[in-house]
């Protein structure tokens, strides 16, 4: 008489390739949505107010805030800046005061985090003086990233002289690191479909992703390159982008005065 019964090894469930199927499975998840988190928030562009104001102006603006920002020791100086800063914010329309306003907390936020622990192994007062002045820092910065983009700092560091050959390299940087996501994201995808049913050690993963996305680079580049060449591009433009000032300008110069004057006024 025939036995229907099952052998006794297609009996044991394996229950450790199923668990570490599943870690695998959920550490792809994870990096796939932190990658679309950043590809979204790459491609919904900010609301950039249109302002008149120079875009050298602004660059030497915000420089030189920070610098005072960082070089006071004063925490009457940071509410002044800080107010300074929030005036300024409140001129802008209410869609882009509520962009900002996330956009600092999230910044805010995880800068404080590793701040966090020295209010216990260091002193209470500087851990509040130095999250305040991270909270200047911070807020001056969003507010810079709300009103300006990144065409705008390009035409700023060009009017400033700034080396051509590194604009060039921040321009085509900020660009191919969305395409080189985009490719890191579809690696992700392909690993999870060949994933089902299946146990992959995480390092080989690791390493092949991070080879393809390396090899992938390296063929953008040298597309770029060849593309340049064709064009008969040059690193040196024709063009000049001479500094003028605007009507629009005092405004900003006149901040820029209080500020320095608030400075050296706590300083002494």
């Amino acid at each position: 008489m025939q036995n229907n019964e099952l052998p006794d090894w297609l009996k044991e469930p394996n229950v450790n390739n199923h668990s570490q199927t599943c870690q695998n499975s959920r550490l792809i998840s994870i990096n796939l949505r932190i990658i679309n988190f950043f590809i979204k928030h790459f491609q919904n562009e900010a609301i950039v107010t249109d302002n008149k104001q120079s875009a050298w102006l602004k660059l030497i603006s915000i420089l030189v805030t920070l610098i005072l920002i960082l070089c006071s020791t004063n925490i009457k100086f940071l509410w002044i800046v800080i107010i300074i800063i929030l005036f300024k914010v409140c001129q802008l329309p209410s869609q882009q005061v509520s962009k900002l306003s996330s956009h600092f907390f999230k910044m805010f936020l995880c800068s404080v985090i590793f701040v966090m622990p020295n209010f216990v192994i260091g002193n209470v007062q500087t851990t509040f003086f130095f999250i305040l002045r991270l909270m200047a820092i911070v807020l001056d910065v969003a507010y810079f990233l709300q009103i300006n983009s990144w065409q705008q700092v390009i035409v700023g560091l060009r009017q400033l002289h700034c080396p051509n050959l590194i604009i060039l390299i921040l321009d085509i940087s900020l660009k191919y690191i969305h395409t080189l996501a985009i490719f890191l994201r579809e690696s992700l995808w392909s690993v999870q479909l060949r994933m089902v049913g299946k146990t992959l050690n995480n390092r080989n993963i690791i390493g092949k992703v991070f080879g393809q996305l390396y090899l992938n680079s390296k063929k953008y580049t040298n597309e770029v390159f060849n593309a340049m060449l064709l064009r008969g591009y040059k690193i040196n433009p024709k063009q000049k982008n001479s500094i003028k000032i605007n009507k629009s300008d005092y405004s900003l110069v006149i901040i820029n005065l209080i500020i320095i004057v608030f400075f050296v006024n706590t300083s002494m």
